[in-house]
């Protein structure tokens, strides 16, 4: 690897009605305990990570979502990034690393929201996405850094790759308004 720095009744019902809905989001997240200072490698050698700083001119080393890609701009003051796999001069997956603003209220200063996250189809099933949940809080982190993720709740292949990477499910949640601003649902 090179890197590069460039359940009851009640519950049921509630929860099928948000999914109707469309809304409902399972909220992750997980602690940096400690700085060991070691970064583990976690792909194999044909395989390499881009960090990328995304800039008004150029918001990504892709074209995807290019409008997602505006609005985050945007919406951080520019001051996310994005985590790029990458074989053989192919984008295999991408992660974006984003600080705390408004859509994220539950966060605090210093947290850092994954996501979203997109694995290539050709690339799917070879734990690429598991395992750069488990690299970003080591890479990217601070001790006491928490790290939050969410899916929504029909996306039960995310859900288990979120927490074989040792993520805790925290809450559910929705998204409110034209903003998305995400707010906890209770669900008994």
């Amino acid at each position: 690897m090179k890197l590069n720095i460039v359940t009851g009744f009640s519950k049921t019902i509630i929860i099928k009605i948000f999914q109707w809905m469309g809304n409902l989001i399972k909220l992750y997240r997980i602690s940096k305990e400690n700085d060991s200072g070691q970064i583990p490698i976690f792909l194999e050698d044909d395989f390499k990570i881009e960090i990328f700083k995304p800039t008004i001119l150029k918001l990504g080393l892709d074209k995807s979502e290019r409008f997602k890609r505006i609005l985050w701009f945007i919406i951080t003051f520019g001051q996310y990034i994005i985590l790029y796999v990458i074989h053989d001069n192919q984008i295999a997956h991408y992660s974006f690393i984003i600080p705390k603003n408004f859509r994220f209220p539950f966060m605090k200063t210093n947290d850092l929201q994954i996501g979203p996250c997109f694995t290539y189809p050709g690339f799917r099933k070879q734990g690429i996405y598991t395992k750069v949940l488990k690299f970003i809080p080591n890479f990217f982190g601070k001790t006491g850094t928490t790290f939050w993720i969410y899916t929504t709740q029909s996306n039960l292949l995310s859900q288990k790759a979120i927490e074989k990477a040792g993520y805790i499910f925290v809450s559910y949640m929705k998204s409110t308004s034209l903003f998305r601003i995400l707010k906890q649902v209770k669900v008994s």
